[in-house]
């Protein structure tokens, strides 16, 4: 009787600790950086259009540090940031329904009057934007990489 009890015993503990220890590696990749360290890799890549944080459109225009882009037939304005990234992706942005991050080939760091030069008016363009101080701000342009030529 007592062996019983004794194996029930154990066999509890043993299970208690090792859910614990599964639940501390949530997350992690095996044997790699955790999230927040150098060299982590996020295991999902693409994001959904359509949001505040990730709008789709034709680009316009920048002016007095806005970015203007047409979506679905609407005029669209949003501030930018100081600095803005432009980044190019080899994917096709006219059907594309999500931001596939895995396909972003080059990063160029921008002032709002560069983006304004370098992206073509009618370029489809995918803007990620962040809530600063109750106002949505954008901070990268996604552009084709054909058309990334600087």
């Amino acid at each position: 009787m007592l062996t019983i009890v004794a194996a029930l015993f154990f066999k509890t503990y043993l299970n208690k600790n090792k859910s614990q220890s599964e639940k501390q590696t949530v997350g992690q990749t095996a044997g790699g950086p955790s999230k927040g360290q150098i060299g982590y890799s996020e295991p999902e890549s693409k994001i959904s259009a359509g949001t505040k944080e990730l709008a789709k459109g034709k680009f316009l225009k920048v002016e007095e540090d806005k970015i203007f882009y047409d979506e679905n037939g609407i005029t669209v304005g949003q501030p930018l940031t100081t600095e803005v990234v432009i980044s190019c992706t080899a994917q096709d942005l006219t059907l594309a329904e999500e931001l596939d991050f895995d396909m972003v080939s080059r990063n160029h760091v921008s002032t709002p009057a560069q983006v304004g030069e370098r992206v073509p008016a009618g370029e489809p363009v995918m803007i990620l934007a962040n809530l600063d101080k109750g106002q949505y701000r954008s901070h990268t342009v996604v552009m084709s990489e054909s058309k990334c030529n600087f």
